[in-house]
C-alpha cells in the first residue's frame, strides 16, 4: 500500500511539473510572437541625422528595380554604412531579404557566427565572419542592411536598436 501511496504523490508532483512546464512554454511562445514597429523613411532620416550621420538618398541606383520604392543610407564618416529600403510590398521585402541572406551565406567560413530570428512581422539575420559584421532585418515592407568591419559592431547595433530593428 505504501508503494501505491508514494506512486500517487509522485504522479501528483509529475503533473504539477508538467503544468508548470506547459505554462512556461506557452509564455515563451506568446512572447516570441512579438512584432517590431515598422519605421518610415522620415524616421530613419531623423534618427540618423540626430546621431550626426550623413544621410543619402540612393534610390536612383535602383531605378530599374520594380520592387524598390526608396533606398537611403546613413553613414558615419565613411566608417560604416547602413542601408534602409522601402519596398513595394511585404513579399518584395521578403524576397530581397532572402536574396541577400543567400548571397551572404554563400561565402561564409566554417568559423562564422550567425543568428537568425523570425517572429510576427519581422525576420533578422546576422553574421560575424572574417572580421566583418553583417546585419539584415525585414520588418513589413522595409529592409535594413549593413556590412561593417567587426570593430564597429557595437556602434552599429546601438543605432539599429534605436531604430527598433
Amino acid at each position: 500500500m505504501a508503494w501505491q501511496h508514494n506512486k500517487g504523490v509522485f504522479m501528483k508532483k509529475g503533473n504539477k511539473f508538467l503544468e508548470i512546464t506547459l505554462c512556461l512554454m506557452m509564455m515563451l511562445l506568446l512572447v516570441g510572437c512579438e512584432n517590431k514597429k515598422v519605421i518610415t523613411l522620415d524616421t530613419f532620416k531623423e534618427k540618423a541625422t540626430s546621431n550626426n550621420y550623413i544621410v543619402s538618398d540612393v534610390t536612383s541606383q535602383f531605378k530599374k528595380s520594380k520592387i524598390v520604392k526608396t533606398a537611403t543610407t546613413a553613414n558615419n564618416l565613411s566608417k560604416w554604412v547602413i542601408e534602409f529600403y522601402t519596398l513595394k510590398s511585404d513579399s518584395d521585402a521578403e524576397y530581397m531579404f532572402d536574396y541577400n541572406k543567400n548571397e551572404i551565406t554563400k561565402s561564409k567560413s566554417k568559423n562564422s557566427k550567425e543568428v537568425s530570428n523570425s517572429s510576427g512581422n519581422f525576420t533578422t539575420y546576422s553574421l560575424t565572419d572574417n572580421g566583418y559584421y553583417i546585419y539584415l532585418c525585414k520588418v513589413d515592407d522595409t529592409l535594413l542592411y549593413t556590412k561593417v568591419k567587426e570593430e564597429y559592431k557595437e556602434e552599429v547595433d546601438k543605432f539599429i536598436q534605436e531604430l527598433g530593428y
